[in-house]
């Protein structure tokens, strides 16, 4: 089944009720993936135990594999569009369309981490 990735579009365009929204759908999808490929992967265990060609194996550890990547997708929307939501003026100027400041943009503490986590680390959230 293949469900729609998350798009690039430029947050800084929405406003705080957009991006609250955006932020509570994606983390639902995440959610959704994240359940998703957890079934996927307890089929896989339980075909252990049952005669099941390598290939049907394969293919599910792809199908759970690939939920995982769509759940990474639909958190790191979730993060941009609370950053967006949290700094409107930070994230208009990341978008290019503020008004040039002499002061440089900076991001707060607490955001000035990686967005991208490996696989492994998505699917334990």
């Amino acid at each position: 089944m293949n469900r729609p990735q998350p798009t690039q579009v430029s947050l800084g365009h929405l406003d705080a009720t957009v991006l609250d929204y955006l932020q509570t759908k994606a983390l639902s999808l995440h959610c959704r993936a994240i359940s998703e490929a957890r079934d996927l992967l307890d089929v896989v265990l339980e075909s252990l135990e049952h005669p099941l060609s390598p290939e049907h194996q394969r293919r599910l550890i792809e199908r759970a594999d690939d939920e995982l990547a769509s759940a990474q997708q639909w958190s790191e929307l979730a993060a941009n569009a609370r950053f967006c939501r949290e700094h409107p003026e930070l994230a208009q100027q990341l978008a290019g369309d503020a008004t040039r400041s002499t002061a440089p943009a900076t991001a707060p503490r607490e955001e000035l981490r990686p967005r991208r986590a490996n696989r492994k680390n998505a699917a334990r959230s």
